[in-house]
This record gives structure tokens, C-alpha cells and sequence, in this order.
């Protein structure tokens, strides 16, 4: 169990809310619109605001309006950490795209999501949320 705080709880609530897009512009503040940048063989329109404090920029694909990138960024003792999360595979899901696979970079390495199946208004059982018992200490 890790207890978040800060700037890096703030920016695990973008990226949470990144999957209900409705709530992206009541999290960010100050956002701006820059200029159309390039990645790979496409121009993205990029949106940058903060959340909390910390900064992140939302790259959107300007044929479709798609998320396609996300970048944040938190400050901490040896400096500025990026966080970059890719979205694609976008899927049509009770009529909202949904992207069904995202790469998450970090200063340690990369993880790679996919999701096989994504059904909306599931009941889940509270227990799912509670916090873990703690692990007893090794002997």
C-alpha cells in the first residue's frame, strides 16, 4: 500500500480522469492551447494545464480529437519527473471511444497496457475498493 500525496496524487487524478473526459476541464487550471506539434507522421493540437500544481500537457489528434498523449510532470527533490502515457486503439464502447491499449513511460522504464474487453455501468462489490490487510513481517 503506498499513501500518495502532492503533486503526484493530483496527477494520478488526471490520469483517472482521462477515462471520463467530461471532468478534464473541471480538474485543469490555467490551461492554454499551444501551437500544432508533430509526432511521428501526424500533427497533434497540444492543451496544457495544471492539476494541482502539477503541470500536464494533453496532445490531441486534430483529425478525430482523440487523446493521444499525455505528458505531466511533477517537481521533486532531484528535479522535474516526466511521466508520458500513448493511447491508441481506440474503441467504439456504448458509443465513446475508448482507447483499449497505453504505454506508460517513466524515468525507470515503460509498461504497456491492453485491454481485451471494457463494459461500462458494471456492478462492482464494495470490496474491491477496501484497503489491503497489511503483509505480516518476514521471520
Amino acid at each position: 500500500v503506498l499513501a500518495y500525496s502532492g503533486q503526484t496524487l493530483a496527477g494520478m487524478k488526471l490520469d483517472g480522469a482521462l477515462f471520463f473526459p467530461a471532468q478534464i476541464k473541471t480538474l485543469l487550471t490555467d490551461v492554454k492551447v499551444g501551437f500544432p506539434q508533430t509526432i511521428g507522421d501526424k500533427d497533434f493540437l497540444p492543451v496544457q494545464g495544471k492539476i494541482g500544481g502539477a503541470l500536464a500537457t494533453l496532445y490531441f489528434d486534430q483529425d478525430n480529437g482523440l487523446l493521444v498523449r499525455m505528458m505531466r510532470y511533477a517537481e521533486s527533490p532531484v528535479g522535474r519527473l516526466v511521466m508520458q502515457y500513448d493511447y491508441s486503439d481506440y474503441r467504439d464502447v456504448n458509443g465513446v471511444k475508448i482507447p483499449h491499449k497505453w504505454t506508460y513511460t517513466w524515468l525507470d522504464g515503460r509498461e504497456t497496457f491492453e485491454l481485451t474487453e471494457v463494459r461500462t455501468n458494471v456492478t462492482i462489490d464494495n470490496s474491491k475498493f477496501a484497503k489491503p490487510a497489511p503483509v505480516p513481517a518476514k521471520k
